[in-house]
Protein backbone atom coordinates (compact mmCIF):
# COMPACT_ATOMS: atom_id res chain seq x y z
CA UNK A 1 0.00 0.00 0.00
CA UNK A 2 1.33 3.44 -0.92
CA UNK A 3 1.82 5.80 1.96
CA UNK A 4 3.29 9.21 2.62
CA UNK A 5 4.29 8.20 6.15
CA UNK A 6 7.96 7.46 6.75
CA UNK A 7 8.95 4.10 8.17
CA UNK A 8 10.18 5.74 11.39
CA UNK A 9 6.88 7.53 11.96
CA UNK A 10 4.89 4.39 11.17
CA UNK A 11 6.98 2.42 13.66
CA UNK A 12 6.39 5.07 16.34
CA UNK A 13 2.62 5.05 15.60
CA UNK A 14 2.56 1.27 16.03
CA UNK A 15 4.48 1.51 19.31
CA UNK A 16 2.03 4.06 20.67
CA UNK A 17 -0.96 1.99 19.57
CA UNK A 18 0.47 -1.17 21.14
CA UNK A 19 1.04 0.65 24.44
CA UNK A 20 -2.61 1.70 24.65
CA UNK A 21 -5.09 -0.19 26.80
CA UNK A 22 -8.14 -1.77 25.21
CA UNK A 23 -10.39 1.01 26.49
CA UNK A 24 -8.02 3.65 25.11
CA UNK A 25 -8.14 1.96 21.71
CA UNK A 26 -11.94 1.88 21.79
CA UNK A 27 -12.04 5.57 22.76
CA UNK A 28 -9.71 6.37 19.86
CA UNK A 29 -11.96 4.37 17.54
CA UNK A 30 -15.02 6.39 18.59
CA UNK A 31 -13.15 9.69 18.21
CA UNK A 32 -11.96 8.74 14.73
CA UNK A 33 -15.45 7.60 13.76
CA UNK A 34 -16.96 10.89 14.95
CA UNK A 35 -14.32 12.85 13.05
CA UNK A 36 -14.91 10.86 9.86
CA UNK A 37 -18.65 11.48 10.11
CA UNK A 38 -18.05 15.21 10.64
CA UNK A 39 -15.68 15.44 7.67
CA UNK A 40 -18.19 13.62 5.46
CA UNK A 41 -21.10 15.80 6.61
CA UNK A 42 -19.00 18.95 6.09
CA UNK A 43 -18.31 17.79 2.52
CA UNK A 44 -22.00 17.13 1.88
CA UNK A 45 -22.85 20.61 3.21
CA UNK A 46 -20.11 22.26 1.10
CA UNK A 47 -21.50 20.64 -2.05
CA UNK A 48 -25.12 21.28 -1.07
CA UNK A 49 -25.30 24.51 0.99
CA UNK A 50 -29.10 24.56 0.73
CA UNK A 51 -29.48 21.27 2.65
CA UNK A 52 -30.84 21.21 6.17
CA UNK A 53 -29.04 19.28 8.91
CA UNK A 54 -31.71 16.58 8.61
CA UNK A 55 -31.08 16.26 4.86
CA UNK A 56 -27.32 16.15 5.43
CA UNK A 57 -27.79 13.36 7.97
CA UNK A 58 -30.01 11.45 5.55
CA UNK A 59 -27.41 11.83 2.78
CA UNK A 60 -24.71 10.59 5.15
CA UNK A 61 -26.83 7.52 5.97
CA UNK A 62 -27.34 6.92 2.25
CA UNK A 63 -23.58 7.01 1.67
CA UNK A 64 -23.07 4.48 4.47
CA UNK A 65 -25.95 2.10 3.95
CA UNK A 66 -27.34 2.77 0.47
CA UNK A 67 -30.72 4.21 -0.43
CA UNK A 68 -32.84 1.12 0.25
CA UNK A 69 -31.63 0.49 3.79
CA UNK A 70 -31.63 4.21 4.58
CA UNK A 71 -35.31 4.43 3.59
CA UNK A 72 -36.09 1.50 5.86
CA UNK A 73 -34.08 3.00 8.73
CA UNK A 74 -35.79 6.37 8.40
CA UNK A 75 -39.23 4.82 8.10
CA UNK A 76 -38.81 3.46 11.63
CA UNK A 77 -37.96 6.88 13.11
Amino acid sequence: MATDTSDAIEKKRQEIFRSMTGSERVELLFQMSDEAKQITCDGIKARNPHMTQKEIHEQWLTLLYGPELTQKLLADV
